[in-house]
């Protein structure tokens, strides 16, 4: 048994939470070996210290209500955004290192 969740997920690499109505999700406490997350889906409306998960390289979190993004992680190569109300992604110069990117905005 773990004592909290970030020791049961201390090594874990990928992780898909699509489809769980989620309203928050923290990378403050645990996580530090993860490379893929999906959060599609959900109803998350941001996504809480992002940059602290060094080794991400894929994001997917599509159809969420998320208004923007900030502090993008150095590795990330791929994202998606699509079905968002309005997009916002801090460090325009980051955007050129993004091998892989979707946005598609929701029409209000």
């Amino acid at each position: 048994a773990c004592a909290t969740i970030g020791n049961c997920t201390a090594h874990l690499r990928q992780l898909n939470l699509d489809d769980n109505k989620l309203t928050l999700f923290s990378f403050k406490e645990y996580h530090p070996q993860l490379s893929v997350l999906s959060l599609k889906s959900n109803n998350l409306r941001s996504i809480e210290g992002i940059n602290s998960a060094r080794k991400l390289t894929e994001v997917h979190l599509d159809y969420n209500k998320i208004n923007g993004i900030q502090n993008i992680p150095p590795r990330l190569q791929i994202l998606t955004l699509s079905h968002l109300s309005l997009i916002h992604i801090s460090e325009p110069t980051r955007q050129a290192e993004i091998s892989y990117a979707v946005f598609c905005l929701k029409k209000k």
